[in-house]
């Protein structure tokens, strides 16, 4: 008795609309170790500025400052970037997904919304002090700062919908979308913006306080440590802006070339994101760390 023919394999082609495929890059990070290290250091951060957030709350009845909006846009910030490492950490795609990515993209927008607080914070300091502190003008550099990163948040939003929308794969949305490229100009020019806003009233903020009456009263050693300080703080967080600048036009390079979207070398992820991030991040939180006092010069 002749054996039954054996039925036709069923063959199925894999879609590829939601998964990355792999990098290219031969110096690439294993996934698992940016899990490892990116995953604990932004859930640290995070816990952190949730205490100081807490503390700044305290009593809760107090009116919204600039320290409290700091603190609540930096808490914002290092819990979506937190979240965006879990595909890292815990997944077996290893990679930025769409929703990981769409976190990415909002902690950058809250890390300029927390970096520009203190540049607001600084201009105020730097207002006339015979204007009532109720009564001061923006300078039309904060209003123009404010413009800047509320526009920026706005593409932001759009560009994660437009992702989020798509049928393609991240990779393949990246190297073919125009409003993702449009974002990687817009970010470093955005961050450039800032580093200059802050460099100026940083700036003017130092020469304020070195022409102080009770500042020339302290010892030389005080007024080197607080000088360096400050200039040391504004000088870093210009220079992490301006290399995360540089990162964003090298990508876009790298995308407009051979359709890679992130290059997972050790390098990217140092230059790239978290020195840009941590080190900025971590220099303000101390520096906004006290409540200051409301209502006065000094009060955000």
């Amino acid at each position: 008795m002749a054996s039954p023919a054996p039925s036709p394999l069923i063959t199925l082609q894999p879609t590829f609309d939601n998964i990355i495929p792999p990098n290219p890059d031969p110096t690439g990070l294993d996934p698992f170790v940016v899990g490892c290290i990116g995953f604990p250091i932004y859930l640290i951060l995070a816990l952190i500025t949730l205490h100081r957030t807490i503390y700044h709350f305290s009593p809760p009845s107090s009116p919204l400052s600039l320290r409290k909006t700091f603190h609540l846009c930096l808490l914002l910030y290092s819990t979506f970037e937190t979240l965006s490492y879990i595909p890292f950490a815990f997944m077996e795609s290893g990679d930025y997904t769409k929703w990981s990515y769409s976190f990415h993209l909002l902690s950058v927008s809250f890390d300029l919304a927390a970096f520009s607080t203190v540049t607001m914070q600084w201009s105020r300091i730097n207002a006339p002090s015979s204007a009532p502190s109720g009564h001061r003008r923006t300078s039309t550099t904060v209003l123009l700062l404010l413009f800047v990163n509320a526009t920026f948040f706005l593409y932001t939003i759009y560009t994660i919908l437009t992702l989020t929308l798509s049928k393609q794969n991240l990779t393949n949305w990246a190297s073919t979308s125009l409003t993702y490229k449009g974002l990687l100009w817009f970010e470093p020019c955005s961050l450039m913006f800032n580093a200059a806003s802050v460099l100026t009233y940083g700036t003017k903020m130092t020469w304020k306080l070195s022409n102080l009456r009770t500042f020339s009263l302290l010892p030389r050693r005080t007024k080197l440590r607080v000088v360096t300080q400050m200039l040391g703080t504004m000088f870093t967080c210009a220079l992490c802006y301006g290399l995360r600048s540089f990162a964003c036009i090298w990508q876009l390079s790298q995308l407009s070339r051979d359709d890679t979207m992130v290059r997972t070398g050790l390098g990217w992820w140092v230059i790239a994101i978290w020195v840009p991030s941590l080190v900025p991040g971590g220099l303000l939180l101390w520096s906004m760390r006290n409540r200051g006092r409301e209502g006065g010069a000094a009060e955000g």
